[in-house]
C-alpha cells in the first residue's frame, strides 16, 4: 500500500529524458493541494531525506509534466477526483468506479458528475463544479442525497468534501451511506438548493438536479464474533465486509457508565501484519442504548441517573485491505470523558483494550 512519496522514490526518473511540455494552472493546482496533504500525513518509518526527495520529485512534475501515461497514472491527482480530494482514504476508487458523465447548468454555474462506485451499502461519487463567477476558496453545498432503495423510515448519512483546483473551478466527492443501501443496484437522487461560502453564506443560488444508477462491486463476507474487554468495557466485531475498494467493520460495545467519567466512546486503530494503518471513511452509530441493571432503557445518561450501561452497534468503513495481507489487528481505544455536567470539569482518559486479530482466508 504504497503512497505517493514511496511511489516517486521508487521511481528511475531521469528529466533529461522527458520533453518539456505546458502544465495548465488547474494541473498545477491539483498537484499542489496533493503536496500539501501529503505534507500533513504522519507516516511511520519516513526519513527526511526520502521525504524531501518525494517533494522534489511532485514540484519537478508541475514544471515539466511527463510525457508517458505509466509515470502520469503514478501522479495520483492526474484524472482521479478521488485522489485529489485524499489520496489515502480513495487511492484506488477510481479503478473500480463506473462512469456517469451527467451535467446540469444553472445561474452560470455548470456541476458534473463524473464517476460512482457503490460498495454494497456506500455510494461515492466524484463531481466538478465550474462558475462563470468567484464562489470563494472553501464552498460547500445545501444539498440532499437519497436513494429509491432507502425506505421511507429508513436512516442514512450523506456527505461532501470539496476543493478548489483553479479559478471558479472545483471539484468534489460525495457520498451516501445506508443499511438499505444492499440491493444489486441502487439509484441516487441528488439535489443542489445553493452553494455556500465557507462562512455558510449563500454564494450562488439555483437548483441541480440529479439521478444515476451504479450497480455494487464484488464483495465478501467474513464472520468473526471475537470480543476484546477490560474494566467493564466491551467490544465486539461481528463481521468484516471486504470490498475492491472498501472494508467495512461491524461492532457492537458495551461500557459502564460511572460516577468518575460521565462519556464513554470506542475507537479503532486497524492495521495488518504488513504495518499498514487503514484510515476511516464513514462511521455509522445504529444504535445506541442506556440500560439500567434491570433491563430498563434510558433517553440520556442523566435520565439513567449517571449509572447502568452503554449498548452501541454499528460500522465503520476503512480503505480496502492490502491484497497481500494474512491478518488484520483491530485495538479498541477506550475514551472516557468528564464534561456534560456542569459541576464536572472537562477530563479525558484513554485506555486499550487487547488486539482482535482476524485471520484472512
Amino acid at each position: 500500500m504504497k503512497d505517493l512519496s514511496e511511489l516517486l522514490n521508487d521511481a528511475n526518473i531521469n528529466v533529461d529524458d522527458y520533453e518539456e511540455m505546458e502544465v495548465t494552472e488547474l494541473e498545477v493546482k491539483k498537484v499542489k493541494n496533493s503536496l500539501k496533504k501529503l505534507m500533513k500525513k504522519k507516516r511511520n518509518g519516513w526519513k527526511k531525506k526520502a521525504f524531501s526527495a518525494a517533494a522534489a520529485a511532485v514540484i519537478a512534475t508541475t514544471i515539466l509534466g511527463f510525457s508517458f501515461p505509466t509515470y502520469a497514472s503514478n501522479i495520483p491527482i492526474v484524472g482521479d477526483i478521488f485522489r485529489a480530494i485524499d489520496g489515502d482514504r480513495f487511492a484506488n476508487f477510481q479503478a473500480f468506479s463506473n462512469e456517469i458523465g451527467i451535467t446540469k447548468t444553472n445561474n452560470g454555474i455548470s456541476i458534473t458528475i463524473n464517476e460512482a462506485i457503490f460498495d454494497g451499502e456506500t455510494v461515492f461519487f466524484t463531481y466538478t463544479i465550474e462558475s462563470d463567477k468567484d464562489l470563494g476558496e472553501k464552498i460547500s453545498l445545501d444539498a440532499f442525497t437519497s436513494a429509491k432503495e432507502i425506505k421511507f423510515n429508513g436512516s442514512w448519512q450523506q456527505g461532501n468534501e470539496i476543493e478548489r483546483v483553479a479559478e471558479n473551478q472545483y471539484v468534489g466527492v460525495g457520498w451516501l451511506a445506508s443499511p438499505d443501501l444492499n440491493d444489486p443496484t441502487v439509484d441516487v437522487d441528488w439535489n443542489i438548493y445553493r452553494i455556500l461560502n465557507g462562512d455558510g453564506e449563500k454564494v450562488a443560488d439555483g437548483k441541480w438536479h440529479f439521478d444515476f444508477s451504479v450497480g455494487a462491486t464484488n464483495n465478501e463476507e467474513l464472520s468473526i464474533n471475537k470480543k476484546s474487554s477490560d474494566d467493564g468495557a466491551e467490544a465486539l466485531v461481528d463481521k468484516v465486509f471486504f470490498s475492491p475498494v472498501s472494508m467495512r467493520v461491524y461492532y457492537e460495545n458495551k461500557f459502564p457508565i460511572s460516577k468518575e467519567w460521565d462519556d464513554t466512546r470506542i475507537e479503532w486503530i486497524v492495521r495488518d501484519d504488513l504495518g499498514n494503518e487503514y484510515p476511516t471513511l464513514i462511521e455509522w452509530l445504529s444504535a445506541w442504548t442506556v440500560r439500567d441493571d434491570l433491563g430498563n432503557e434510558y433517553p440520556t445518561l442523566e435520565d439513567a441517573g449517571w449509572s447502568g450501561e452503554i449498548f452501541e452497534n454499528g460500522w465503520i468503513a476503512l480503505e480496502a485491505v492490502h491484497p497481500d495481507a494474512t491478518k488484520i489487528i483491530i485495538t479498541p481505544q477506550v475514551f472516557l470523558y468528564k464534561h456534560k455536567r456542569p459541576a464536572a470539569p472537562a477530563a479525558e482518559s484513554v485506555r486499550f483494550l487487547e488486539d482482535i486479530i482476524i485471520e484472512l482466508q
